[in-house]
């Protein structure tokens, strides 16, 4: 700008220059010819240097200043002519624009709009063949246009321009459509990019994503109006598809190893196995044809207890999640080609859907008989006793303590085998194991009301009761199980009497496990002082089962004072 401002100013130093140069010479030309003393000529020329350069300073400042009024009328000019301002154009030099100022803003409005038109031709020309969709909506109405791409790839469109975008978007789609325009109005956000599906037809659903800006400069009165695109993504949609579909596919087959896979076409009701000589191997059913319209594979060879369960979990695809990379398992037992029920693995994956519709699934089933046997006997053995079956009265205490948080009242009930060290020196140890096997499925084939059965050490059984009732009382539970012991036990050969001695805490709802076991143990210890090891006998913790236990204790502690003392006069 400055550069430009010195070349304008050019011919001003020029005559100045030239003014400066013409009084020098005729002055010194006169001083000479003259006859004059050239020691004027000394104080003479910088005076007129002086005088030449104040002129040039003059006059650049005079210029610089009508060129900036100027340039500041032309301003207002433009401006009040943009914004039809009738007062602000009055203003300018009094009401009256010069004609120089006129004619600049004629011609950069002519530059304006011959560039506006341009661009307005290449838009239009571009929106022809594009395949978006331009949508603007405000409180006054929708509007929307588009070109010739949506009829020449999907035929005559029922898209209206006068009508609501929202109209032909998905009802599932619609309300994350809803919810982003309105926090858009309502400036929480400035944009939104969401993927929808949007109806051209009545038969015809293309998948499309719309973006959205808001656009201020309307009414205060106005909410924000929300401008966008519509982006056609259909058949990248379906690329993207077609590739995860293929990419699950491949993983299942590569990892398949020894598994039966197969493939489900939803729509058509059809079952395809992609590998049957594996699933000929595992079941005998090599091309998987059992396949009914209530989606039932291999039905029959599906062990009763599962049947319901797998098919509520596996074909009704209604219900199937439809997410990346979610996988549905289940394990059950399924009769294998040899006849046996065996434990398998079952996952199941979404490869393909329209919208929330399931179309494709594949399916996997693994034989996990050999983990699922190692996985049963670690926790068999860490909950069970290795000998009976029974509960470890750890885990049975775990259970017991769980039930309780329910506010059930419960229970425990001792059984203690009387004179059980005779029958292992009598018999035998193998056959007192044997007599306790033959206790264990006795109480658990008897037991009465929802209990559980524990051993809790050689010769001591429990009962944990995790329901007490009216009904089903320790009492109750302990007259009904003595009897089934009344008749000769057969172990093997040999017929043998077996009694016991039992015991049970006092029914509560708060008791836990140890302290119910400990009003137990000592419920048991007076029933069995108090009664014959030959016959059944039970007693139930009470208030007076301290007192007893006090005066038991004290009986055997003068007793083995007593002792005592008559081995020490015998010695």
């Amino acid at each position: 700008m400055k550069k430009a401002l010195i070349l304008k100013l050019a011919p001003i130093y020029v005559l100045t220059a030239a003014l400066f140069s013409a009084v020098c010479v005729a002055v010194s030309a006169a001083l000479i010819f003259g006859g004059l003393k050239t020691d004027v000529l000394i104080w003479f020329v910088p005076l007129m240097m002086v005088i030449c350069v104040a002129w040039a300073i003059i006059c650049t400042v005079i210029v610089r200043k009508i060129r900036k009024q100027f340039s500041d009328s032309f301003e207002q000019v433009l401006s009040a002519f943009v914004k039809e301002d009738t007062d602000a154009l009055m203003s300018v030099n009094g009401g009256d624009p010069l004609p120089e100022q006129l004619s600049r803003w004629v011609e950069e409005q002519s530059r304006l709009f011959d560039e506006a038109r341009r661009n307005n031709v290449a838009i239009a020309a571009e929106m022809e063949v594009s395949s978006e969709i331009f949508w603007r909506i405000t409180d006054r109405g929708c509007s929307f246009r588009y070109g010739e791409y949506w009829n020449r790839n999907y035929g005559y469109v029922t898209l209206n321009s006068s009508s609501d975008i929202r109209n032909h978007i998905q009802p599932s789609d619609l309300p994350e459509f809803e919810r982003a325009l309105k926090n858009t109005r309502e400036r929480v956000i400035n944009n939104f990019n969401i993927v929808v599906g949007l109806t051209v037809s009545p038969h015809k659903t293309v998948t499309v994503r719309i973006r959205g800006n808001g656009a201020d400069g309307f009414d205060s009165d106005e909410q924000r109006a929300v401008v966008g695109t519509i982006h056609d993504i259909d058949a990248e949609s379906e690329l993207e598809h077609k590739l995860e579909s293929e990419q699950i596919k491949n993983r299942f087959l590569i990892q398949s190893a020894k598994d039966v896979i197969y493939e489900v076409d939803v729509p058509e009701n059809k079952l395809v196995s992609l590998n049957p000589e594996m699933a000929d191997d595992l079941f005998g059913l090599g091309n998987m044809s059992d396949f009914d319209g209530e989606r039932r594979p291999y039905w029959e060879n599906i062990h009763p207890d599962y049947r319901e369960g797998f098919v509520d979990r596996f074909f009704d695809y209604s219900h199937m999640m439809i997410m990346p990379e979610h996988i549905m398992t289940y394990e059950y037992r399924i009769r294998n080609k040899a006849g046996d029920y065996i434990w398998v693995e079952h996952t199941a994956q979404v490869v393909s859907h329209s919208g929330n519709k399931v179309e494709k699934v594949i399916g996997r089933i693994s034989n996990i008989n050999e983990l699922k046997g190692i996985a049963l006997d670690l926790h068999f053995k860490s909950v069970c006793d290795g000998l009976t079956g029974a509960l470890l009265k750890s885990a049975l205490g775990g259970q017991y303590d769980d039930e309780l948080k329910k506010g059930r009242k419960q229970a425990i009930v001792l059984l203690n085998i009387n004179r059980f060290r005779f029958i292992n020196n009598q018999y035998g140890y193998e056959f007192g194991d044997m007599v306790l096997r033959k206790v264990t499925e006795l109480l658990w084939a008897n037991q009465k009301g929802k209990c559980i059965i524990g051993r809790a050490d050689d010769d001591t059984f429990i009962i944990g009761m995790l329901a007490v009732t009216e009904k089903d009382h320790p009492d109750s539970q302990i007259v009904k199980l003595l009897p089934v012991f009344s008749e000769p036990i057969k172990i093997n050969s040999t017929y043998i009497n077996i009694t016991f001695s039992a015991a049970s805490s006092a029914p509560s709802h708060e008791t836990s496990f140890g302290e119910a076991f400990a009003q137990a143990e000592k419920a048991l210890k007076v029933c069995k002082s108090e009664n014959q090891v030959y016959n059944n006998s039970h007693l139930m913790y009470g208030a007076d089962t301290e007192d007893k236990l006090k005066e038991l204790d004290r009986t055997e502690t003068e007793k083995n004072n007593g002792e005592e003392r008559n081995t020490a006069l015998k010695s």
